[in-house]
């Protein structure tokens, strides 16, 4: 039955001349086969043609260049390779290319579809061959080399086999013969079938019958020894009917170890990953060795945000090229601004020196992240240099801003090319306070500390939010004093819940003494604070205005049923869901992350609360006795406690500036749609104490209450301000801006003062 399908299948694709194919055109089929889940935990970014060719093209290839993407995917840059190869120099041989360009992706059907890809680059070449080629493209970790006895690449090394751990030495791994290796292991397997349930043979028999089949190779007693402990190994799965891929694996995952040096190019789109989203605790051990081995280790930011990518840029870097190789990588474009990647822009980053850059945040559509494209040549750091031999010098950088409008995601060059508009331009490695950025405009830095930087403190990770966040299920109350109350996880929360956390949803009666208010960013607009939502949450407030959580045991005794109910399933429901990474942690561990429930300072009159992510910083007070609830902080705000109004007002009149924000531009992450997050950089600038004293800072204060009461009655007169989020939110903030253009200029002019 089969036979008259592929008979059917050999016809159709008999119409097509795949010699022709000027595209990755399994691209499209291979998003189709992996599944977004899959994408998110691989870091896959797929990179259209014409970016692909546009990148191969600005390399200096020659007849024979060896050329590696360490994350090949289905081949984009591969086929890139190729085509620029074929047209450069028409005179060279399939064997010739093939023997070039090399491509390894740790998942299995990327392996095959860029090989698939590389055969259609080549098919006009196919038809001349005499004999079988080998197409290098393997399935292998590019970053886990085996770990060696003494140190990386030296000695011996282990691998695994069926959970034990047998140890090879680097000698086989150094012949002369590429091949060696792979046929070594086949003959190993090939004995260890022929000998399955039969008496093993010794080392003695082992390494005649090896050196009779390998005469051309040296085979001294350290690579019988170890080759004799993989044929033992392999016979021994085999006989437990666990030997379906450990040659294959052997074969495969070790591949980058025959790869030190080889390279006189290194190009792709690595994995957009960060180490927080690695869920295997063994593995991201391995990744933060790698960081500290190549000085990626961020000094002002969680090693929890850096991304795999960077590891990727150095190792890549490090090991692959050749002693004046390039590398050419697309990366999120947090690279020119995030402070977890501030170790690659400092210089100090091992593995590598930046040559060019180009910043694609303009060109749509392309990637859900913004991105840039970084060129560089290996650099191995000298002891000898210091800090500032290691920083970028003004105009060092060149490359592109890259604009335009393509008609669709995923065309070639020559159809990309009428619509971009390339800019040239040069990099700047500009200072803010401690955070840096790559720009194409000099910074001035403004010298000074901001006496609020270490007063501000980041709100508590109330997650997962489908636990806390609640919504009434009946008519709301005159107020919510000593109530049992019908509630459900709020729904709009619940919609932008991630996995495992999606599908919970709980519903039941509360007692209100377990009740607060909160702000996420949405409530937070410029010096207003919107329907603040409702949270149920473990913890009390003690006599001296602390709080302090308790386990739904402690409320249960203190007789609140309803709420030990609750969170004796928000326990249930966090055990059998959290994370490997979460596994020590208790559901009370972590709303107290970092202190940062019972760190909050309750009994002072005004919270200063601003957004850790938006275009701008949107600051306003909260005034905690207009609150009907105690009112506790969450993560996407930060604030600061004082008893001063006028302190308060002089702050949330700094934070809302266009003066501060447009300051802090070019340090932000961004989005698709503009920059993104502010945390703690709009308090880079030198702002110093309120002085009630100092006339200027008493005319901020001022100027900021004007503003707050203006717009208290704008949104007083809004309709339906109660459902203001989404696009609404961002037009919301707009308005008021608009609404205190004079305001804020005058308040900007006064900030000019005062740091000038």
């Amino acid at each position: 039955k089969l036979k008259n399908v592929f008979r059917r299948i050999a016809s159709q694709l008999s119409d097509y001349d795949f010699s022709k194919v000027d595209e990755d055109v399994l691209k499209g089929v291979y998003q189709e086969l992996i599944d977004i889940e899959t994408k998110h935990k691989l870091g896959e970014y797929y990179t259209p043609d014409w970016l692909a060719e546009k990148i191969v093209e600005e390399l200096p290839l020659k007849k024979n260049s060896m050329i590696l993407d360490p994350a090949c995917g289905s081949g984009s840059f591969l086929r890139a390779s190729i085509s620029k190869i074929k047209n450069d120099f028409p005179e060279i041989t399939l064997e010739e290319i093939l023997s070039q360009v090399v491509g390894i992706d740790i998942h299995p059907l990327s392996v095959q579809i860029a090989k698939t890809t590389v055969l259609l680059a080549t098919a006009d070449r196919l038809r001349k061959l005499k004999r079988p080629i080998n197409i290098q493209v393997f399935l292998a970790n590019t970053l886990i080399i085996p770990a060696d006895k003494a140190n990386l690449f030296e000695n011996k090394f282990d691998v695994i086999i069926n959970k034990e751990k047998y140890e090879l030495t680097r000698s086989l791994l150094d012949s002369n013969d590429p091949s060696f290796y792979d046929n070594a292991i086949s003959f190993c397997e090939n004995l260890a079938q022929m000998d399955a349930n039969r008496n093993e043979m010794n080392e003695l028999q082992f390494g005649e019958s090896l050196r009779n089949n390998f005469k051309n190779n040296r085979i001294d007693k350290d690579i019988v020894d170890g080759l004799h402990r993989i044929y033992l190994a392999l016979k021994s799965a085999i006989e437990k009917k666990q030997d379906s891929i450990w040659s294959f694996i052997l074969q495969n995952s070790y591949k980058p170890f025959f790869l030190e040096e080889k390279f006189d190019f290194v190009v792709g789109n690595p994995p957009w990953l960060p180490y927080r989203d690695m869920n295997n605790e063994s593995y991201q051990n391995q990744l933060l060795e790698l960081a500290k081995k190549y000085s990626l280790v961020p000094k002002y930011s969680s090693i929890t945000h850096l991304e795999l990518a960077a590891i990727f840029l150095s190792h890549c870097s490090f090991t692959f090229l050749k002693k004046y190789g390039h590398i050419a990588f697309v990366l999120p474009r947090g690279f020119l601004s995030a402070d977890h990647h501030e170790n690659t822009r400092n210089g100090s980053a091992q593995g590598f020196r930046l040559t060019n850059i180009w910043d694609l945040k303009d060109v749509s559509p392309l990637f859900r992240i913004t991105s840039c494209v970084m060129f560089a040549k290996k650099n191995i750091i000298s002891t000898k240099q210091t800090k500032a031999d290691l920083i970028y010098k003004d105009g060092e950088l060149k490359g592109y801003v890259i604009s335009g409008n393509l008609p669709a995601h995923h065309v070639n060059f020559a159809e990309a090319e009428v619509y971009l508009e390339f800019r040239k331009v040069k990099w700047y490695y500009s200072q803010l306070g401690e955070r840096t950025s790559f720009s194409t405009q000099k910074v001035e830095y403004i010298s000074g500390n901001n006496y609020y930087i270490n007063e501000f403190k980041q709100g508590a990770t109330i997650v997962p939010r489908n636990f806390y966040f609640i919504e009434l299920t009946q008519p709301e109350p005159e107020d919510f004093k000593d109530r049992i109350l019908h509630v459900q996880t709020d729904q709009e929360i619940k919609k932008d819940a991630k996995e495992p956390w999606k599908e919970i949803e709980l519903k039941m009666s509360i007692n209100s003494q377990f009740l607060f208010r909160t702000a996420l960013s949405k409530n937070v607009l410029p010096f207003t604070l919107i329907n603040p939502t409702l949270v149920h949450l473990p913890l009390e407030i003690d006599e001296n205005q602390h709080p302090v959580l308790l386990h739904w045991r402690e409320i249960r005794k203190k007789g609140f049923i309803e709420s030990s109910k609750w969170f004796q399933s928000v326990e249930d429901n966090w055990d059998k869901r959290k994370t490997e990474k979460s596994k020590e942690m208790t559901y009370l561990d972590r709303l107290e992350y970092q202190r940062g429930i019972t760190e909050q300072n309750i009994y002072k009159k005004y919270l200063v609360l601003y957004t850790a992510s938006a275009k701008d910083a949107n600051a306003t007070i909260v005034e905690r006795k207009k609150i009907d609830l105690p009112f506790i902080i969450e993560s996407a705000t930060y604030w600061y406690a004082t008893n001063d109004k006028d302190e308060a007002y002089y702050l949330v009149a700094y934070i809302n500036s266009n003066y501060a924000n447009e300051a802090i531009k070019d340090f932000q992450a961004s989005g698709l749609f503009g920059e993104r997050h502010v945390h703690k950089k709009i308090l880079e600038l030198p702002l110093p104490q309120f002085n009630s004293s100092n006339p200027t800072h008493q005319k901020i204060a001022e100027i900021s209450k004007t503003c707050i009461n203006k717009v208290d009655k704008f949104i007083s007169q809004m309709a339906n301000s109660d459902k203001i989020h989404g696009i609404k939110l961002g037009n919301a903030r707009l308005a008021i801006r608009e609404l205190l253009k004079e305001e804020l200029k005058q308040i900007d002019l006064l900030l000019k003062k005062l740091f000038n």
